[in-house]
């Protein structure tokens, strides 16, 4: 889960401008939905549920394992993995539907 690090392996980043190097902290994160309380509402789900997503089209599907993670301050937004997104054909204006 993001935000969970404790325990993760570190990396070493370099780039252009030097070098950064942490103790922990690679992960790759759990698919996951952000919302506000007031969409946990509309969609009838809560904090730290897990749900499936299913997307229609010609490569649609359906992820299981996906994290509901509701915080005041969050805008309804859900995070994927890049190539399951390209897997599904999804893009950052796709719309999935959440599966109880």
């Amino acid at each position: 889960m993001s935000g969970e690090l404790a325990g993760t392996p570190g990396i070493t980043l370099v780039g252009p401008k030097g070098t950064v190097e942490t103790k922990e902290g690679l992960i790759i994160a759990q698919r996951h939905i952000h919302m506000s309380p007031a969409d946990a509402l509309k969609f009838g789900v809560h904090d730290g549920e897990t749900v499936k997503i299913e997307t229609e089209g010609i490569r649609g599907g359906i992820f299981n394992n996906v994290a509901i993670r509701v915080t005041e301050t969050s805008a309804l937004e859900c995070h994927l993995d890049t190539e399951e997104a390209n897997a599904m054909g999804l893009s950052g204006s796709s719309k999935v539907t959440i599966v109880k």
